[in-house]
């Protein structure tokens, strides 16, 4: 029982403590957001702003800056769409699912004109619309695209393993060459000896061969 107040003093110092971090935290949040409305608007700048918003849980204004930022980009721009679909996320994060699919559907237009380079991309874009979908409860929608986003993910991991596959082989043929070792393919069988000649008749080797082999008169 003596011992509560010490423990009660204890706790009231580490609440203290917790407190001044919360503190120190909230100003340096102010600090980063104030360097940043001071510098010239850019793109990149905007979405940097948007990034601190959104680290604060700010959603509202993460997606202002973020939108800003899309803008600037310009309506071709990768950047552009990497943008558009962090806006999608963030609305997700609040329930805007509309809202989300809008960002999505003009991220993908950006990616699918070159679609076999950003297989990948496409295909994370077509998994958040089914999610966007399904959560709108439109299961038709939402099933269209989960398969749409399975069909980019095997092509996908089916490029990767060939990849794969040709840096082995290309590899295992840069060592074989280089220790001039044969490869587990080549036939390991020994080489046949030599073919002997018979021996001339009136040679010693005949005469000996003879002697050895008659019988005894």
């Amino acid at each position: 029982m003596n011992s509560l107040p010490s423990d009660y003093k204890a706790i009231g110092e580490l609440l203290t403590f917790f407190a001044s971090l919360a503190a120190i935290a909230e100003i340096h949040y102010k600090l980063k957001i104030k360097k940043l409305q001071v510098q010239p608007t850019t793109a990149n700048l905007n979405y940097r702003r948007g990034k601190v918003f959104q680290e604060h849980s700010n959603a509202q204004k993460a997606i202002e800056c973020f939108e800003q930022a899309a803008k600037e980009y310009g309506p071709e721009s990768l950047d552009r769409a990497r943008t558009l679909i962090t806006v999608g996320l963030i609305h997700k994060s609040i329930a805007q699912h509309d809202k989300a699919i809008e960002c999505y559907i003009e991220a993908q237009a950006i990616y699918s004109a070159d679609p076999k380079t950003y297989r990948k991309h496409l295909a994370q874009i077509y998994s958040n619309l089914a999610d966007a979908y399904s959560a709108l409860g439109k299961n038709d929608e939402a099933s269209v695209f989960f398969e749409k986003a399975n069909s980019q993910k095997r092509q996908v991991w089916t490029k990767t393993v060939a990849a794969i596959r040709a840096a082995v082989s290309k590899t295992a043929r840069r060592v074989f060459k280089r220790r001039r070792v044969p490869s587990p393919l080549q036939s390991t069988a020994p080489a046949c000896p030599p073919a002997q000649t018979p021996p001339v008749s009136g040679s010693p080797n005949s005469a000996d061969m003879s002697s050895e082999t008659a019988p005894p008169g």
